[in-house]
């Protein structure tokens, strides 16, 4: 056999024989080979084309140098190859191997086998085939694979024979099919029977059966049963698929999965379905399920479905049975199911409960009932309960019916009682604002007449107090002319204009700067033009004392008409010390003044509800309160320009109408 180093005069090859040139059809390669009897080097007295082409090298290689012949083993082979061949040639024996070779990029497995033959002159040469057994290498090797994972993945794997003739036997059983069943694999290949030793009593029949009628059809085979081994009982799922031989035999090859988690848990699930529906079933809620498939089949009804509306599960056993049976009326089933199918269909996308819906549902029995519904698309099924709140809703109408008579009555009495505490109000005021100038009266005719004072000092207070009880009384007058009124078209603008010109001497007294903005017309309201203005001077005369009494540098008055397209509001605003807080109606009738009642906010109050309007207070930009008059409108009447009219003077404490024209956007300075 070869060594590796290359010959510098080689001798005279052996004889070929000329069989030997046959060999060159062959679908391997063929050589002769021999060692030099002079160096020991390799020599080639045969080598076949065949086997040039399977080596990739050409005969000018080979003929030069013998070694070429090896130059493509694979690196981890050539150790062991030429390990091989020394001892081939060492022992004159038969030479085997089985090596890879690198072949234009691919690796090929050659095997090499040569008969060891002596010449006459005692030498021995070796007639050796090449033989590509890459195919079956790789074969070899997937087999290896295939069994590998066959004794590690967690399922037993088998091979079952159906010969012509004669038993099944088994002819594969993995390491993972026997830790499975625990049985003995030579019984087993002996007699195929003893599988089912450790099939459970109760299924060991049928299992026999399955499987006889399996064979006879020769098609995939499936059983699911129970193994019972010592004392313990296991599911398992047996497939396997047949496949017809070369020989015309059948394979049966196979897998057992082990599937008793599989069952407990369809055990659990099942138990608690039952438990589920059970409690359902004794809900005081009616409620239904249908499998989310196609047909919509209805599988469950509870008692109380069938107590309050009367369909069963034999009535409806599909949704457009119930769709018939609830919704009589075509056009109106129609619509109820668009509304229905819709809110499900958009509730799966998203992944939520559907929305409450309600329908009017006819019973049985004919009657027809308002049912919410409310379902859930849950496992492949669609879960509704029907609640019938058909008390609830003619229990709201009788509610809202109740409810709008009783509006009605509240709004009566309330009229009644505002009424009642006006007058009480009104006649407290007038008791409160006439007892107390009557009171000092009493006090200094007392120190008159016990001679603690000088009768014209005395006199002079009695005038002055029976003066203030004179301005009440007018005032009260005025107060009590609220109740029932002629209302006309007034004009705001002219109505501030005459308040200011009846308070021109305090607003002077205290230099008091009155700033007015807002239109000249568009501000006509309906109403009493005396309740108007003794309003607006009440407003006034508040922040004239607010300011006198405050401690602002800021002397200041601001008046604002605001026109909106359903109403116009006055707004009279003060430098002064500010609203003390809380709302106007708490402040009615009281004063925080040194001197005063909170008559003239009430009669302000009372002028505003008169007029239905409404009053506000609020913060002033110019740092006091700000009281906000905010009446209807109604439409403006066209004045011809620089016309006088009726001044509003005032007779006996009363104000009569004067109306003057002028401009409202301009500072007016009084002093």
């Amino acid at each position: 056999m070869p060594r590796r180093h290359k010959s510098q005069q080689a001798s005279t090859p052996p004889e070929i024989p000329p069989a030997l040139q046959l060999t060159e059809n062959f679908p391997v390669g063929a050589y002769v080979f021999y060692r030099d009897p002079q160096d020991g080097g390799p020599r080639f007295s045969f080598f076949s084309n065949r086997l040039l082409e399977m080596l990739d090298i050409t005969r000018g290689e080979l003929d030069a140098d013998p070694m070429a012949a090896y130059r493509n083993l694979h690196p981890d082979d050539i150790g062991p190859f030429f390990e091989a061949a020394e001892e081939a040639a060492r022992l004159k024996a038969n030479f085997f191997n089985e090596s890879r070779y690198t072949i234009r990029g691919n690796t090929r497995w050659y095997r090499l086998e040569a008969a060891a033959r002596r010449l006459p002159d005692g030498l021995t040469v070796w007639d050796g085939a090449v033989i590509d057994i890459t195919e079956r290498r790789q074969a070899e090797d997937e087999a290896k694979t295939a069994l590998h994972l066959t004794d590690n993945i967690p399922v037993g794997t088998y091979v079952l024979l159906s010969p012509h003739q004669g038993p099944q036997r088994y002819t594969f059983l993995s390491k993972r099919w026997l830790e499975m069943t625990g049985l003995d694999p030579v019984k087993l290949k002996e007699d195929i029977s003893h599988y089912f030793s450790i099939v459970h009593p109760e299924d060991r029949e049928e299992a026999i059966a399955h499987n006889i009628a399996g064979a006879a059809a020769l098609k995939p085979y499936k059983w699911e049963g129970r193994w019972l081994r010592d004392g313990k009982v296991t599911w398992v799922s047996i497939e396997s698929v047949p496949r017809r031989t070369a020989t015309g035999e059948v394979v049966w090859e196979g897998v057992f999965i082990d599937i008793t988690a599989r069952k407990e848990a369809e055990a659990q699930l099942l138990a608690a379905k039952e438990e589920f529906y059970r409690i359902i079933n004794h809900l005081p809620i009616p409620v239904a399920s249908t499998l989310h498939t196609p047909g919509l089949p209805v599988n469950f009804i509870n008692k109380a479905f069938t107590e309050t509306y009367g369909w069963t599960l034999e009535d409806c056993p599909t949704m457009a049975d119930w769709a018939r049976c609830a919704y009589p009326d075509e056009k109106y089933r129609k619509a109820v199911f668009d509304e229905f199918d819709a809110e499900v269909a958009q509730s799966v996308r998203e992944n939520r409960p559907a929305r409450p819906m309600e329908f009017l549902v006819t019973c049985k029995h004919g009657g027809q009932r308002n049912v919410r519904i409310d379902c859930l698309v849950a496992e492949n099924m669609l879960f509704g309960t029907f609640l019938d709140i058909t008390e609830q809703r003619q229990a709201e109408a009788a509610l809202a019916a109740a409810r709008s008579l009783e509006k009605v009555v509240e709004e009566e009495q309330r009229l009644k009682l505002s009424r009642k505490l006006k007058t009480s109000l009104k006649a407290s005021a007038i008791a409160h604002e006439i007892n107390q100038p009557l009171s000092r009266i009493l006090l200094q005719s007392r120190l008159a007449a016990s001679g603690g004072r000088t009768a014209k000092s005395a006199l002079r207070s009695l005038i002055a107090e029976a003066e203030t009880v004179v301005a009440t009384i007018e005032k009260m007058k005025v107060l009590l002319r609220n109740v029932e009124t002629t209302h006309e078209r007034v004009n705001l603008y002219l109505v501030v204009g005459n308040s200011l010109r009846q308070l021109k001497q305090p607003l002077a007294l205290n230099r008091i700067e009155v700033e007015r903005q807002g239109p000249q017309r568009g501000c006509s309201v309906q109403g009493d033009a005396v309740q108007l203005q003794l309003a607006a001077m009440n407003l006034l005369r508040n922040a004239i004392e607010a300011i006198a009494e405050g401690a602002s540098r800021s002397r200041k008055i601001s008046i604002e008409l605001r026109k909106c397209p359903d109403s116009v509001t006055l707004a009279i605003g003060d430098s002064g010390s500010g609203w003390p807080g809380g709302t106007i109606e708490e402040a009615l009738l009281k004063t925080s003044k040194s001197s005063g009642s909170g008559l003239g906010l009430y009669i302000v109050h009372t002028t505003m509800e008169n007029h239905g309007g409404q009053i506000e207070v609020a913060q002033s930009p110019l740092g006091g309160a700000e009281f906000r008059l905010k009446f209807p409108r109604v439409g403006e009447k066209v004045l011809p320009e620089n016309k006088s009219f009726e001044r509003m003077t005032e007779t006996t404490g009363l104000v009569k109408a004067v109306y003057e024209s002028g401009c409202l956007d301009k500072k007016i300075r009084c002093d």
